[in-house]
């Protein structure tokens, strides 16, 4: 749905099919790319891979992570953690607290023919080591609250 949208198109990151061919393209483009399942939830499974200095990857998973060499090892040790369809997308940087990454998210819901209200924001808190945001696998929520909408 967000893709059909010419005004938010631009603004998604770039995502295929994993693939060694894909895993090549993005790694000579990208300096981060996020490895994860196509059809995951709950940040199951989600992998960072860092393009470094004299073709060395860093693999992040969870908190552990990996130092390899070269495109053609780092493909092989992800094709070992994975079992099911995954994709590829450009890693996108964020910012960060304590030394925590962390993201904002914006709820808005409507009603049928009225317009889109924003009902709700948060902060999501990586864990300390930790590459994503989701609270079930390393998380904290911290509520954003102001006049419009009060912390209750």
């Amino acid at each position: 749905m967000l893709r059909a949208s010419s005004s938010l198109v631009s603004a998604l990151p770039r995502t295929r099919r994993f693939s060694k061919q894909s895993l090549s393209a993005f790694l000579d483009q990208y300096k981060k790319v996020i490895v994860k399942p196509a059809a995951g939830s709950g940040g199951a499974g989600v992998m960072l891979v860092t393009r470094k200095a004299k073709s060395r990857y860093r693999v992040q998973r969870g908190p552990s992570h990996h130092t390899l060499r070269g495109k053609l090892e780092t493909y092989r040790y992800l094709r070992r953690k994975i079992t099911t369809p995954y994709l590829i997308q450009r890693g996108i940087s964020l910012a960060q607290v304590n030394g925590s990454l962390f993201d904002v998210r914006v709820m808005v819901q409507r009603r049928s023919g009225s317009p889109w209200v924003v009902t709700g924001m948060l902060a999501k808190v990586a864990g300390r080591g930790y590459i994503i945001t989701n609270v079930k696998r390393s998380g904290l929520l911290k509520p954003i609250c102001d006049q419009t909408l009060p912390c209750s």
